[in-house]
């Protein structure tokens, strides 16, 4: 698979850009007409046109100097110098912007990508290429680039690719680098916005993000911090909720149905977290995981781990857990006592309470901070095409 340093190399040349030839262009000089009847702009014409032919980059820059003095002259001279300045100069933007991003000089693909997006709106490989470098940038705390820069990236280039738009390369070749394909792309992505509403305290549409990757066919479905994201956005769920069940001084339908949906939180907590310890290739970070994912699974199966270790082992082939607030008690049944704490339908073992605060379980969601470092996906290499993961 090509990278992008080589397409970068192959087209750093400005001789590899193949501009059209205008087989419509004048070969004369234009006529002596109106207010653009001067003899230079015939001379100067003249000097483009031939440039144009052997020497591209020069027919570039007395193109330029053709319209600095002679754009309002309406006629074909001016429309073909036009056509060819605005194609060529498009050309060499994106030249600069691939080697800004392969260069990972931030300050250039932030302005360049910009440029690229105001003349074009529809560029997706200036929209994703910005979000992946420009996004990573702020994570490190480089000043080139802001929150602001990143959010308007990162939410163009998910609107592109979700309305069909496909990145090319300088050779204008369909290219997902540094992804494999549009669903990684798009997981990715969606990943990062994640990230993004969760550092604004936008956690709800945090959780429908994270949700939506973890469905999804992309490789970020695979990735360990993504489910420890969600564990994490799933404490911070459960924490009022527990606060509110702790003021109960005897059990009351409305605190049994408060109860209830704490267990589904709890519930989500250990699907997610079985998740991550699925998907850890790291043991110190598998440790950690498994440290929260079995105190849970204890408070949900009165004291016993007994069978943790076959939920982990089949994880991967289960759907998502997901689930809806629940507003009344079930029904009594011989099966299921009043207000016991167990939801209709329940697939676990339910307490009669919470054994431990869910929001404030032993080990940290993720292996790192987690304002910034644990929400981020794991980066896309700028050197070579294939993403690495943590």
């Amino acid at each position: 698979m090509k990278t992008l340093s080589r397409l970068l190399m192959l087209a750093a040349l400005a001789a590899a850009f193949s501009l059209p030839a205008f087989a419509q262009d004048p070969a004369a000089s234009p006529a002596a007409t109106g207010p653009c009847e001067e003899a230079a702009r015939g001379e100067l014409y003249t000097q483009y046109y031939n440039a144009k032919k052997t020497d591209q980059p020069k027919a570039y820059e007395l193109g330029k100097q053709y319209l600095a003095k002679y754009e309002s002259c309406a006629d074909n001279y001016t429309a073909s110098v036009k056509k060819f300045v605005n194609i060529y100069g498009k050309a060499v933007l994106r030249n600069n912007f691939f080697n800004a991003y392969n260069a990972k000089d931030v300050a250039k693909l932030n302005a360049l990508g910009k440029q690229l997006l105001a003349s074009d709106p529809n560029d997706a490989a200036a929209a994703m290429l910005s979000a992946v470098g420009v996004y990573q940038a702020v994570q490190a705390k480089n000043p080139a680039a802001t929150d602001a820069d990143a959010d308007m990236f990162v939410g163009k280039a998910i609107e592109l690719i979700e309305a069909g738009k496909v990145p090319t390369d300088l050779e204008s070749k369909p290219s997902w680098l540094p992804f494999t394909s549009k669903d990684d792309a798009l997981g990715y992505l969606t990943f990062t916005r994640a990230a993004q509403l969760e550092k604004a305290n936008n956690n709800g549409e945090a959780v429908k993000l994270l949700m939506k990757v973890a469905q999804s066919a992309s490789k970020s479905k695979e990735d360990p911090l993504l489910y420890a994201s969600l564990a994490r956005l799933y404490k911070i769920e459960a924490a009022p909720m527990f606060e509110k069940y702790q003021t109960y001084k005897e059990p009351t339908p409305e605190s049994q149905l408060l109860l209830l949906n704490i267990n589904q939180v709890v519930d989500r907590l250990i699907d997610a977290y079985a998740r991550a310890v699925a998907y850890s290739a790291t043991p110190a970070d598998k440790a950690k995981y498994m440290a929260d994912l079995t105190e849970l699974y204890k408070s949900r199966h009165e004291g016993t781990d007994k069978g943790l270790t076959e939920l982990i082992a089949g994880i991967k082939a289960q759907p998502l857990m997901m689930t809806q607030p629940i507003t009344a008690l079930p029904a009594p049944t011989p099966e299921n006592g009043a207000g016991d704490g167990t939801a209709a339908g329940a697939q676990t073992t339910p307490a009669a309470a919470p054994v431990a605060n869910p929001a404030a379980t032993a080990a940290k969601p993720a292996p790192t901070s987690t304002t910034t470092t644990t929400a981020k996906p794991a980066p896309a290499t700028t050197t070579a095409p294939a993403k690495k993961r943590p």
